[in-house]
């Protein structure tokens, strides 16, 4: 890569930082009509099309990218978030464990693929991946809810609520630990939390709420049969 192509594609990169797409698209085009086809060009004008919703034009950059930096995470990290965010989970996961392969330092590698692990209801996998994000980056609070939520998917309850914990309120800690358990079909251990939630505060309404639901015989919502409506 030459100076000049380095240091434009650096101000396009600040201007994607600044959620400026329009304007690191200029820049790129620019470059494309002066002959620039680098993989970090593609990889640029991918990143700015994932963020303008261009789904099908920048997973092909993307690729592009991802065929000229083979040693790069970069491109495979892309392509993670781009198809994760098109609901296409078992697509995305390939590029997102290629990412961590690449880049094994990575938190953020880790953390998306514990996620992807976890959407895809791979709670163990889930649970050594946000794990290992997490060991990587301790002060980031998304990778340590994530790594909650794998606890509470692989019946480590109090795990979760500890690590929960360790970023949030304690009746909140308990109220996100439910609401898992709630989402992973374990209704029983999620009414649990949703009363240790409410222990610690009374006036917590989403608990309140939960319990409500959960407390209550599925038959006594449903309305009495007969010919009255």
């Amino acid at each position: 890569m030459t100076r000049g192509e380095e240091v434009r594609l650096d101000i396009a990169a600040q201007l994607l930082a600044q959620g400026n797409t329009g304007g690191a698209l200029d820049i790129v085009r620019n470059m494309r009509q002066e002959g620039f086809d680098s993989g970090e060009v593609d990889l640029l004008q991918g990143r700015a099309l994932r963020m303008d919703g261009l789904v099908a034009e920048s997973e092909r950059l993307l690729t592009s990218a991802d065929e000229k930096l083979k040693r790069d995470a970069r491109p495979s990290t892309e392509l993670c978030v781009l198809l994760a965010d098109d609901n296409r989970v078992e697509g995305a996961i390939p590029h997102c464990e290629r990412a961590t392969e690449l880049d094994p330092m990575s938190a953020q590698a880790w953390n998306n693929l514990g996620f992807l692990y976890l959407a895809d209801g791979r709670s163990e996998p889930a649970l050594e991946a946000t794990g290992r994000a997490v060991e990587l980056d301790s002060t980031n609070p998304l990778f340590r809810n994530n790594l909650a939520l794998a606890q509470a998917a692989s019946g480590r309850h109090e795990a979760a609520f500890q690590t929960f914990k360790s970023t949030l309120p304690r009746a909140i800690a308990a109220f996100n630990v439910g609401a898992a358990l709630e989402r992973f079909d374990d209704p029983s251990q999620a009414l649990v939390y949703y009363e240790r939630a409410l222990s610690f505060d009374p006036t917590h309404a989403d608990a309140v709420a939960a319990r409500a639901r959960l407390a209550t015989p599925p038959e006594a919502s449903q309305p009495p049969s007969g010919d009255t409506p």
